[in-house]
């Protein structure tokens, strides 16, 4: 009895979620001469609470996403989004960059 009581703890403190997987279908190219040759800039902000346990959830503050604190979950989900933004761009755009 005590060995199952032991196993049920360990499983509710280990926990047995899995972090988000994001995929994305493939959206058809745009294809439109207003587009042609111009230039976009863009720029990724993001936001959450502060990492860890014993925090206490603080939200940070607004930050470019590639110098925002990320959290383990957070930044394997978001390693692919300035990647997959740029090609969700339409094609004739001639150059897209991030400030």
């Amino acid at each position: 009895m005590k060995k199952i009581v032991l196993l049920l703890m360990i499983a509710v403190l280990g926990g047995c979620a899995t972090h988000a997987e994001i995929k994305m279908p493939t959206v058809t190219k745009v294809h439109d001469a207003v587009y042609e040759n111009k230039t976009l800039n863009y720029e990724i902000l993001y936001s959450q609470p502060k990492p860890g346990v014993f925090t206490g959830g603080k939200q940070l503050p607004l930050a470019p996403l590639e110098k925002a604190e990320l959290s383990v979950a957070s930044a394997s989900t978001l390693k692919e989004l300035p990647k997959f933004i740029f090609n969700q761009l339409p094609v004739s755009v001639k150059r897209c960059f991030s400030r």
